[in-house]
């Protein structure tokens, strides 16, 4: 290129590269309520993405950016069902969350509302827990469920389940009477109503279907001179899931066979009797050559399961003798179940 003083100039190409700053990305997880710090940032508690530039000895830019998660406690864990396994043992089925790492399985213990820790499961098990210690024969139970998740932070506890009580009392013409108390934690619309004859491992046969909100069953087709095993059953509308699907919520045994020691409701047991039956006012209890002792509770529920009436023995109702009598005037007209123990008979104020 020429100049006017005749010079010559020379331009030269030159070729410019910015270099971009390099980036570190990275994360990290805390538990609710500790504090994060590392050598890049400090102090830090709420989840979110962070970022700050660092420079070098060399004048060039690094960025580092963290993302950050807090680990909350897990919801509340929800009860599938509690059903009863052929040994009259409890099974307590729970639904499975993600991100934990086990559960507690709570039972309530001699208070009512007093939860006492059962056991701990860990995740990678089957959801479904059998209480060995439990005895279908001779109570209900109630059940909750907690979970422990990778904090050791354990959720709230699950609303309650309480499983079927089933009893049953021999009635006139070689009728059977079923009570049982009314399975508590999940909705429902029917009961199946089974009974097996001949021994306790002959095949269960559906004998009767009802709505829920009825609690007793009075079988009067019942074979002549055979031991007899009943279940009640709830089937769910969604099944829980397990290794296999689950949906059928049952009862205990009740059978009339004597040597089932611990069964409520042996034939051979059931002398307990109230007159007069219809009443309109006192009501006499006779429990045969076994007077009630001065520790009993007397038990009144109405059709649908509800207790209506508790009554200690004691100076207002005296007991040790061949009768006790109580008052029911109080009640409302209808049909009632009273219970003494692990026996129990219908009877109608009027």
């Amino acid at each position: 290129m020429k100049t006017i003083d005749g010079c010559d100039s020379i331009i030269i190409c030159l070729n410019l590269y910015v270099t971009a700053a390099p980036i570190t990305n990275y994360s990290a997880i805390i538990c609710q309520g500790i504090t994060y710090t590392d050598d890049n940032f400090t102090n830090l508690t709420q989840a979110g993405n962070y970022g700050i530039t660092l420079k070098t000895a060399d004048g060039c830019d690094s960025i580092i950016r963290l993302n950050l998660t807090v680990t909350y406690p897990p919801p509340a864990q929800q009860l599938c069902m509690v059903s009863v396994d052929e040994n009259n043992h409890n099974e307590v089925i729970w639904r499975e969350l993600e991100e934990v790492v086990s559960y507690n399985i709570y039972r309530e213990g001699t208070q009512s509302g007093q939860y006492d820790l059962m056991a701990n499961i860990n995740y990678s098990n089957p959801n479904r827990w059998t209480d060995t210690a439990s005895n279908a024969k001779i109570r209900s139970y109630r059940y909750k469920v907690s979970a422990i998740d990778t904090c050791g932070n354990e959720s709230e506890l699950s609303d309650a389940h309480r499983t079927m009580h089933l009893t049953i009392n021999a009635g006139q013409n070689n009728s059977w009477n079923l009570i049982w108390t009314a399975y508590e934690g999940t909705a429902y619309s029917t009961y199946n109503i089974y009974r097996a004859a001949g021994n306790k491992h002959a095949p269960l046969v559906l004998i009767g279907t009802m709505p829920a909100g009825n609690t007793s069953y009075s079988d009067f087709s019942a074979p002549n001179g055979n031991y007899l095993y009943y279940v009640v059953e709830i089937v769910l509308d969604a099944p829980c899931v397990l290794t296999k699907s689950l949906s059928s919520i049952r009862s205990n045994i009740a059978t009339n066979e004597p040597d089932e020691v611990g069964i409520v409701g042996t034939r051979h047991a059931m002398s307990l009797q109230v007159y007069p039956n219809p009443t309109n006012g006192q009501l006499h209890i006779t429990r045969g050559h076994s007077p009630l002792s001065e520790d009993t509770v007397i038990e009144i529920f109405n059709i649908v399961g509800q207790n209506v009436g508790a009554y200690p023995c004691g100076r207002l109702y005296p007991c040790g003798r061949p009768e006790t009598i109580i008052d029911i005037s109080h009640l409302a007209n209808g049909m009632y179940f009273l219970k003494v123990g692990n026996q129990a008979v219908r009877f109608v104020k009027e």
